[in-house]
């Protein structure tokens, strides 16, 4: 029994390093296969489960089915189990066989809390979703908020504003928000102004979005957040001067983190209003600042490492990359963007490939590099990994949409 829980937990540390190493098909019925005897034992030890979670969700369409069997065998054994069984409809879904799913998941709603038919709701919305069967999946949404406590809603609420936008129903999607923050808590309520906030401006009302952020800065003056963002649209609207005075307006920044974080949102804010010579003077500025702090030196330099590339100098881009990897050659962060830059510039797509799996070793579920290494494997036309690594990073975050679409389109 000790031998075996030393193996478990000397697995449970290392699983994740090799996630994306060329055997995952044989890691996948390993880690199954030990998970499989844990969570049987233990099925209230929330950490087996939470690696269970990963691997289902981290696993090639190759390995899917093999979560199948040990998910609907741990099931069985724990038919109250909500995650259990949301495990088990995602990998049916991703195994074609979505019908079973949203089964599975209608009879565990069956003579339960409103607390478990939530969270099965949501699941059933999120396989609808990724079905593109996007007015079930606003249905589901709209009844798991229908049962739960305003306080508890706000995960439900951001999934039904997610697939009314992608449904184009966008008045919808704004009236939700507005309903929501009639009872939403000072904690909640944070993020429903930021959504709202965000819609307001994809949608180009800037106008309505600048009520809003001024009102929510009477409120909270000391609110950084609001302040950025008032800033943000008056950019948007061509008023860069006035965007850069009203942040410098405020009290000085006091810590070297305040420093390094006002310089880098100012530094995205003119780069994108195409300013740029600007922006990397006010970054060359806040290097000298901060150059007896190392870790805020690096923030620094790798903004000014992406202000470059935004500015159309790769090769000043990519040598600060590198020195930076030199310092730090663990930092999957660094490995990603020098890997997107090369990615980007055609320079060497073989080592831009060996950079984003680097950083998918130490991370394997950011989003940000799964989509990145979808995105090489595009630029190779290797399109059906490329799909493979977008589909995962767009079940983890939607930001890889794009990505997706536009290689669906060229297939």
């Amino acid at each position: 029994f000790f031998s075996s829980r030393r193996r478990h937990t000397r697995y449970w540390r290392d699983w994740s390093s090799d996630v994306c190493s060329s055997d995952l098909a044989g890691k996948t019925a390993e880690s199954l296969e030990i998970l499989r005897e844990v969570v049987g034992d233990e099925p209230q030890n929330q950490r087996p489960v939470e690696l269970l979670a990963q691997i289902t969700r981290l696993a090639r369409p190759g390995d899917a089915a093999l979560t199948v069997p040990t998910l609907e065998q741990l099931l069985f054994s724990n038919p109250d189990n909500v995650e259990l069984r949301s495990m088990l409809a995602g990998a049916y879904q991703r195994t074609a066989r979505t019908p079973e799913a949203i089964g599975i998941l209608d009879r565990g709603m069956q003579e339960k809390s409103s607390e478990t038919k939530y969270k099965l709701l949501i699941t059933k919305g999120e396989i609808l979703v990724a079905e593109r069967r996007i007015d079930e999946a606003i249905a589901s949404y709209r009844a798991a908020l229908a049962i739960v406590n305003p306080t508890d809603a706000l995960v439900g609420l951001n999934k039904l504003v997610g697939a009314l936008n992608l449904a184009g129903k966008f008045e919808e999607a704004l009236s939700a928000l507005a309903t929501f923050r009639k009872s939403a808590t000072d904690e909640s309520a944070s993020s429903v102004n930021a959504a709202t906030l965000d819609l307001l401006t994809s949608l180009g009302r800037l106008s309505e979005a600048e009520i809003l952020v001024k009102e929510l800065r009477t409120k909270e003056p000391k609110n950084k957040d609001w302040l950025r963002r008032q800033a943000t649209l008056l950019a948007i609207a061509g008023k860069t001067d006035d965007a850069v005075r009203l942040i410098g307006g405020e009290r000085p920044s006091s810590s070297l983190s305040d420093i390094v974080s006002d310089a880098m949102f100012l530094s995205n804010l003119l780069s994108n209003a195409g300013l740029h010579r600007e922006s990397l003077a006010l970054l060359e500025k806040t290097k000298q600042d901060v150059s007896k702090d190392a870790d805020m030196l690096h923030f620094v330099n790798l903004t000014i490492a992406g202000a470059e590339f935004k500015a159309g100098d790769s090769e000043s881009a990519i040598r600060h990359l590198r020195e930076e990897i030199k310092k730090r050659p663990e930092s999957p962060q660094l490995q990603n963007n020098l890997g997107y830059f090369l990615a980007e510039t055609g320079r060497d797509l073989g080592e831009a490939e060996a950079l984003a799996l680097s950083a998918l070793r130490i991370d394997p579920e950011n989003p940000s590099y799964l989509d990145n290494l979808g995105w090489i494997y595009f630029k190779q036309a290797r399109y059906g990994l490329a799909l493979e690594y977008l589909k995962r990073s767009e079940a983890i975050s939607p930001r890889s949409e794009e990505h997706t679409s536009e290689l669906q389109s060229r297939q």
